[in-house]
Formats: C-alpha cells, structure tokens, sequence
C-alpha cells in the first residue's frame, strides 16, 4: 500500500497528490529537449532580472522582492458579509454565485473558488490511484485496510463534491487563487506556491503565466510570513533551497543557500517554540541547509532568522502550528 502511507498518513490526500503531481510536472521539463530546457531556463533568469531589492522588514537583508504586480481582478477583501456556500454540497451549484462574488472582489470568493475548481480537476487521479491502491491490497493488514477505507470515503466524497463541473480551465483558477492571495488571504498565498493549478499545461506553452506565478507567489508567501504563518518559513525555505530535490518546478526563486538557511532556521526555532516537531530531525535539516556556508554566513543568517522570529513569530504558543497545507480546508479561505 506505497500510496496509503503517503496519501493518509501525510497531510491528507489531495494536499500529498498535489505534491505528486509538482513531481509529475518536474519529469516533463527534464524530459524536454536541451532547446526546450534553455528556453524555459532563459524566461526563468528573465523573470529573476525583473525583480529589484527592496528593504522589507519580513525578508532577510539582501532579499529581492519583485516590483511588477501581475494582473487580475480587482479582489481587496471581504466585500460580501454573507457566509460563503457550505463546502458539503455539489459544488456546481454554488459555483457560478462564487464566481459573481470574486468579480465583485470577495477575496475569500475568489479563494474558495480557485480551490473548488483545482480539488475536482485532481478527481481522475484520485480515482486511479484508488485502483491502484485496490488492485495491491493484501488483505490481511487492518492499518492497510483502514487507510484504504479512508481513501475511499475520500474520493466519494470528491465525486459527490465534483459531479457536474465543468473541465479545470486552469487560468480561472490560477486567476482566482492569485486575486485572493493579492488581497491577503493566507490560505490561497499558501496554496498558489505550493499548489499552483497550472499543472495541466505545459510549462514552455505558458512561460508568460509561470512568470506571472513566480512573482506573486513569493511576495505571497513574504506577505503571510508577515502575518505571522509558520508554514511560509518552511515554504520559502524551499524555495530558495540549493539542492536538487524542491518540490517546486519551475523553480519558486534562484537558488541561494543563505536566504535557504535563513528561512529553514526560522522554521527550527518556530519548531522549538511550538514543540510540533521532532527537533532532532529539524536540527539534521537546518545543518545540511547550511553546509555550503561559511561559519560567518551562518552567524549572519541565524541573527537574520532570529529578528524574523522576533518580528512575527514570538506570540506563538506551544502547540500553535500547522504543518499542512490541505487542499480541502475550504473554511480555510474564511479565517
């Protein structure tokens, strides 16, 4: 039972499928021609050139935070004081009400809208995995047997949720998503980087929107460290991380081992604040993210992630943190 142990025992299962198919994506690039690569590694240090430095007291000195804005639609808060529709419902009947409401700059509309639209387009990979997973069942395990049960309540629920929407036209919810993380909603700040529903096109045929995507995700993920959102820390730690494995592809940010060691201390000192992790392994993390610095760049880089502490994170409470980010916590879109 491979995919129980990652889909169940994980975050939950369509959180673990969307970082399975971030791998999925990466595959396609390398698989690309070395013409393709150098393309979309050109629009890759095109987008970086744009982007100036900008003091910010929520970044490490020396980051770059980009000044283009992209484009969308005019979302700036909770412009409808009505509560969204219930979560439990055929989504398609409420679908095109959450569409009027994000035109009329409802940001958690606009959050719940880019979300519904990215959990059903993932409803056929949900159900082949359920195949696969029934076809490799042994039987004999009950923890097996109990996980497999949780995936199938899982994808009956999608189906109940889905039935009757339309095809993922990824723009509108990319769209969506990227209009509610601009208006501050940490939820969809969270999900656009790590999340992004452009996973069905190809990445060399929408190099103008991934770097649309490059750009708002970062100063989304800065906005909701800002805001005090421990799992941001551990998003930007990979996005700048230095190695090869990052579970984003495009990359997030050009690789730098020090703003990577910034971000992933910060995360080891969220963990011993909250005592959420084990920070035995927090401890092997942040070693290996700092291997490739001088002792001096380290001492730098930990005063960098201890004032970003300080700044935004000191309030917290032992307990007070959440590690995933799950792809369907609608109410999410509303706290």
């Amino acid at each position: 039972m491979r995919a129980i142990a990652s889909v169940v025992a994980a975050l939950m299962v369509v959180a673990a499928l969307g970082w399975m198919v971030l791998r999925d994506r990466q595959a396609v690039v390398q698989d690309a021609s070395p013409s393709e690569r150098s393309a979309a590694q050109a629009a890759t240090e095109e987008s970086e050139s744009r982007a100036a430095p900008v003091p910010s007291p929520s970044t490490p000195r020396n980051v770059d935070r980009p000044t283009r804005q992209p484009d969308g639609p005019p979302v700036t808060g909770r412009a409808n004081p009505d509560p969204l529709p219930p979560p439990d419902e055929p989504f398609a009947q409420h679908l095109d009400a959450l569409r009027g409401r994000a035109r009329d700059g409802d940001a958690p509309a606009a959050c719940r809208l880019g979300m519904e639209l990215w959990y059903c387009a993932n409803l056929d990979d949900m159900r082949r995995m359920l195949a696969g997973e029934l076809a490799d069942s042994e039987g004999d395990d009950p923890a097996q047997q109990a996980g497999l049960s949780r995936l199938q309540d899982s994808v009956a629920q999608m189906e109940m949720r889905c039935r009757g929407v339309a095809p993922l036209d990824p723009l509108e919810a990319f769209r969506a998503q990227l209009a509610a993380a601009r208006a501050g909603v940490v939820q969809s700040q969270l999900q656009l980087a790590a999340f992004p529903p452009l996973e069905r096109i190809d990445v060399l045929d929408q190099v103008e929107v991934w770097r649309e995507w490059r750009i708002a995700a970062i100063a989304g993920l800065e906005s909701a460290l800002a805001a005090g959102e421990p799992r941001a820390a551990s998003l930007l730690a990979l996005a700048y991380d230095h190695g090869d494995f990052g579970p984003f592809s495009p990359r997030l940010a050009a690789p730098d081992p020090y703003r990577a060691f910034v971000y992933r201390r910060l995360h080891t000192l969220i963990a011993q604040r909250t005592a959420t992790s084990n920070l035995q392994n927090e401890a092997s993390v942040e070693e290996k993210a700092g291997a490739s610095l001088t002792e001096g760049q380290r001492r730098a880089a930990a005063a960098d992630a201890q004032r970003l502490f300080e700044l935004h994170y000191a309030a917290l409470a032992p307990g007070e943190r959440d590690n995933g980010i799950n792809g369907d916590d609608f109410a999410a879109c509303e706290r």
